[in-house]
């Protein structure tokens, strides 16, 4: 009877209870607040980073169709086949808004030979982006480009 006695009297555990629920009310109210201002925190930062290409980590400015062939080859290097796919849908992956490059692959798609861009096409066919410059399409002289597929695989034998 005597250790029953002891153990209803015996206070100490009480502490933890009370520490155990004061930390919780604490952990709650955090993440109540973590959720409250997150949508505010992602909308300032896509302010802030709202015109730069986030998708590339290590790269400035416009890529050229070399960097596209690179990242296929790297990706593929004893496939040349999936390697050109692989840098075709990459291109296509970073088209300016308003332009694409032939996301079905239903037309030869150009490299620009004085430049090495991609040749990307307004969604009207009125106008092309050639390293972020507008051209209109009167205005291109055709004569000056590559097929994709045609600069790749020169590329890929130049390849080490």
């Amino acid at each position: 009877m005597k250790v029953l006695s002891y153990f209803r009297n015996d206070e100490s555990g009480a502490v933890t209870v009370d520490w155990v629920v004061l930390t919780s009310a604490i952990v709650g109210i955090g993440l109540a607040v973590i959720i409250l201002i997150s949508g505010g925190v992602s909308q300032a930062s896509n302010n802030i980073l709202g015109g730069i290409n986030t998708s590339w980590s290590f790269s400035f400015g416009i890529k050229n169709a070399a960097s596209y062939f690179d990242f296929g080859i790297n990706a593929y290097p004893n496939d040349q086949h999936d390697a050109w796919l692989t840098a075709r849908l990459e291109v296509d992956a970073d088209a300016p808004n308003g332009y694409e490059y032939d996301p079905n692959f239903t037309t030869t798609r150009y490299v620009d030979d004085s430049t090495g861009n991609p040749i990307y096409v307004s969604l009207d066919g009125a106008t092309y982006s050639i390293g972020g410059e507008v051209i209109s399409v009167a205005d291109y002289d055709s004569s000056g480009r590559t097929s994709f597929k045609s600069t790749f695989d020169q590329y890929w034998d130049e390849s080490p």
